[in-house]
């Protein structure tokens, strides 16, 4: 299957990093969580390319997308921008958007800014935005995120240069996020260490300090009840990071919405039960006509 990958200026000229795959009349535009740079989609990249065109992007500072002169540009507003740099170039007009994590209120923005180049929006382990303000149920861990920014956004780079390296990808890390934070028993690690060599590698921490910081900020929550395009929630029923309440929330204010909760699934249901997901975004995808 063809792969194209290729760097454009976005809007201020900030380079991003973009690839486009599979074929097809309909594009899944992919959005990706902070921190992370595709490892996700594993499963639902193969599954569709042969029906459908692919476009999935970094950002700013992650994989593919060097550091911002100014990393203070790295924010979900410019990522927004960047995405439709990204559409442009690929001469795509509109797009089915599929975001996971953080995309879920990366894509309810772009819908915002961008209306008109939006076929159908499906969120994935997601919020509408503030995201620390029920991060296991709860805001309290709020207060410590911010002081994560701060520490990450001091002028310490060595130091923190020589953490990323030790800290997140070894086998210690990944017991303790897969036992906190996923579901152990359905999870390969071979699928989700990627995930944390991406974070040694390929992370600015500068970036992703302020896109954390925007992140907490940044919310779409009154937009939702103006979207008028099919939406398919999906969530992960033991998700920690964004509670499956958020989703029932999201199903109950977003007009003519469906929801589909992964039993047991965390946030990373995607990767966890591949073959339930890609089942319900092809019969999402089948029922409105994107074939």
């Amino acid at each position: 299957m063809k792969r194209i990958e290729k760097t454009i200026k976005s809007f201020d000229g900030a380079e991003i990093w973009y690839e486009k795959l599979g074929q097809g009349k309909e594009t899944l535009y992919l959005v990706d969580g902070i921190a992370t740079m595709g490892f996700i989609w594993k499963y639902i990249i193969p599954y569709f390319q042969d029906r459908y065109q692919i476009l999935h992007m970094n950002f700013r500072g992650h994989g593919g997308s060097p550091e911002p002169e100014d990393c203070s540009t790295v924010t979900i507003e410019n990522s927004v921008k960047d995405l439709y740099e990204v559409l442009k170039d690929a001469k795509v007009d509109k797009a089915i958007m599929i975001g996971h994590s953080m995309g879920v209120q990366t894509i309810y923005e772009f819908y915002r800014q961008y209306p008109n180049n939006v076929k159908a929006l499906i969120p994935i382990c997601g919020s509408y935005g503030k995201l620390f303000k029920s991060y296991h149920g709860t805001d309290k861990f709020e207060p410590f995120a911010k002081m994560i920014i701060n520490f990450i956004l001091k002028p310490h780079k060595p130091f923190l240069q020589k953490m990323q390296k030790i800290i997140p990808y070894n086998n210690i890390t990944y017991s303790f996020v897969a036992k906190g934070e996923l579901n152990a028993d359905m999870i390969k690690k071979e699928d989700f260490m990627p995930y944390l060599k991406d974070i040694r590698d390929r992370l600015s921490m500068k970036a992703f300090g302020y896109m954390l910081e925007s992140a907490i900020k940044h919310s779409t929550l009154d937009f939702l009840p103006k979207i008028k395009v099919p939406v398919l929630i999906i969530a992960g029923e033991k998700d920690k990071m964004t509670p499956t309440f958020l989703s029932i929330k999201m199903f109950k204010i977003i007009p003519n919405a469906k929801l589909k909760i992964l039993k047991w699934g965390s946030h990373t249901a995607p990767i966890e039960q591949p073959e339930v997901t890609n089942m319900y975004i092809e019969e999402f995808l089948d029922e409105n006509g994107f074939v």
